[in-house]
């Protein structure tokens, strides 16, 4: 048997084996290419790699002009109190006629006045017996008197016979109303100056003295500039000149 098998041809035996194989196995024996394209198809697909977004940059935001806060303006200190007490329980000066009386009052430490302050003096003057004319002055460490003085209709305070320095600052306030009297230390030339006592002086009458305090003098505002007024050009008639004449038609 095994001899005649072996006898036989071989063709027959390999037909037999082609028709034993499955359809999709005879295919592929026969076509290697197809063969190999399956075998990759079957193969387990390999994960793609997905191309991940980029991170979202954040929308943006309009650009915001920052407002810039309107400036504010200091609040000025406190008035400094020197000397004296609120009126109407203020210092009584009286000038008997035409008589200058006055009192010095010493405060309880040096001041050193300072640029862009101001005294501030509280005044009351009697109607009933009205004064000719006051004066505020001060005493500073080198034992000079500086001060200022106001005046009614006649002269009564004479500088040049004065052994203070004085100047006059205008005239006498309302009688009977309590009046604070503004003077500038710039005005006396005593910036930087060390004070060391207040004097009042009265000629004639009854004028009670409060309180004396040194304060911040007010900033002037700068004032805004004129505008100057516009001028209007004549415009010069436009016109074509004769060349005969050399004047204009």
């Amino acid at each position: 048997m095994r001899a005649e098998l072996f006898g036989k041809p071989l063709l027959p035996a390999v037909l037999a084996l082609a028709f034993c194989l499955p359809v999709g196995a005879a295919e592929m024996a026969e076509k290697p290419e197809v063969a190999k394209s399956a075998a990759v198809a079957a193969a387990p697909a390999e994960a793609e790699s997905v191309e991940q977004p980029g991170p979202v940059s954040p929308k943006e935001k309009p650009e915001t002009v920052e407002e810039k806060p309107a400036a504010v303006k200091p609040e000025p200190p406190e008035p400094v109190l020197l000397v004296g007490d609120p009126l109407p329980d203020g210092l009584e000066v009286r000038g008997e006629g035409k008589a200058l009386q006055s009192q010095t009052v010493s405060l309880s430490a040096p001041v050193i006045l300072l640029p862009g302050q101001m005294i501030v003096q509280q005044v009351w003057l009697d109607p009933a017996d009205p004064p000719q004319g006051i004066s505020l002055r001060f005493r500073t460490a080198a034992g000079q008197e500086v001060g200022v003085y106001w005046e009614g209709e006649a002269e009564v305070f004479l500088p040049a016979e004065e052994q203070a320095e004085i100047w006059y600052y205008g005239l006498l306030p309302e009688l009977g109303k309590p009046t604070d009297l503004e003077v500038f230390t710039e005005d006396m030339a005593l910036e930087g100056e060390t004070i060391q006592a207040v004097r009042f002086v009265t000629f004639g009458g009854r004028v009670l003295w409060g309180q004396t305090h040194l304060a911040q003098a007010p900033v002037e505002e700068p004032a805004e500039p004129t505008p100057f007024p516009s001028l209007r050009v004549p415009s010069l008639s436009s016109g074509k000149s004769d060349s005969s004449s050399g004047k204009p038609e």
